[in-house]
């Protein structure tokens, strides 16, 4: 009986051959319940697929080819869902990937930055850069200082920030940012995000008024540029602090004297760093 009606299917081997997926994958796909065979031989334990079951093996090869996992072909493929489900779960999907690639071409633009840089051989020596010694005057600020996970997320502490004074209509100039102790790295980096202002502006449950203290000395240079070459002008810093016998001797600031308020062209960038220090005795 078994005979006739296998007469016209397809061995497993046959059927992996033909359909280009191997008989591992789908001894896999039955345990999953993704596509079991249509018939297997009681007594030989030959298991046996049809023609018709082509279309669904195709599905689930297309969506494995789109990073979908077993679990969830076996969820979007179910008898019980229907289009509507189907269509949203490929939405959600379609978004990661989209946020995926987005990732990767900030990655791929600042690793194709950085080659360039590298092919015109910069020099990074302090040469480039005028170390001056200068005094800080105290000034007042408004600002948000807070945890964050890396470095590079500060810019939601601006735009948050930036947001609230543009509501005032404050006069926005040479904001700082400020680094502070980043002892505790299970907290991340901790930093102030700061405007100078010169009225009185409302503060928020997480927006500050305060007096941005006085520093005697200060080792700063001035970068002009994007932000991906601004490790050349630490560079230059830290050979001139270790050239003469100066320390660390408080948070680091980064002025932004020309910006993202002012041009969009970054190579019109300018950025102050200016780190406070003290004379080893």
């Amino acid at each position: 009986m078994i005979q006739n009606e296998v007469m016209n299917m397809f061995k497993i081997g046959d059927f992996a051959k033909l359909n280009k997926v191997s008989i591992k994958a789908l001894h896999h796909y039955d345990e999953l319940g993704l596509l079991p065979p249509m018939k297997i031989d009681e007594q030989t334990g030959y298991r046996y697929y049809a023609a018709s079951q082509i279309p669904r093996l195709h599905r689930i090869m297309a969506f494995k080819a789109f990073d979908f996992s077993l679990q969830e072909i076996a969820q979007i493929s179910g008898e019980d869902t229907s289009a509507v489900a189907m269509v949203t779960i490929l939405q959600q999907k379609k978004a990661e990937l989209q946020a995926e690639l987005a990732s990767r071409q900030e990655k791929l633009n600042r690793l194709t930055h950085l080659i360039h840089h590298l092919q015109k051989e910069e020099d990074v020596h302090m040469l480039q850069y005028d170390v001056v010694i200068k005094k800080e005057e105290a000034k007042m600020v408004m600002s948000i200082r807070e945890h964050v996970a890396d470095y590079t997320n500060q810019g939601l502490l601006w735009n948050e920030l930036i947001s609230h004074l543009s509501s005032h209509r404050a006069k926005i100039s040479s904001p700082i940012a400020i680094y502070y102790d980043a002892s505790n790295e299970e907290c991340g980096p901790n930093i102030e995000v700061a405007v100078p202002v010169h009225e009185t502006i409302p503060e928020t449950n997480r927006i500050a008024c305060r007096e941005l203290e006085s520093v005697n000395e200060l080792a700063c240079v001035i970068h002009k540029g994007d932000t991906d070459t601004l490790t050349n002008a630490y560079t230059a810093l830290q050979l001139w602090m270790e050239q003469n016998d100066y320390t660390l001797a408080g948070p680091v600031r980064e002025v932004h004297h020309e910006g993202y308020l002012t041009t969009a062209d970054t190579s019109q960038h300018v950025t102050e760093i200016q780190i406070p220090v003290k004379k080893e005795r």
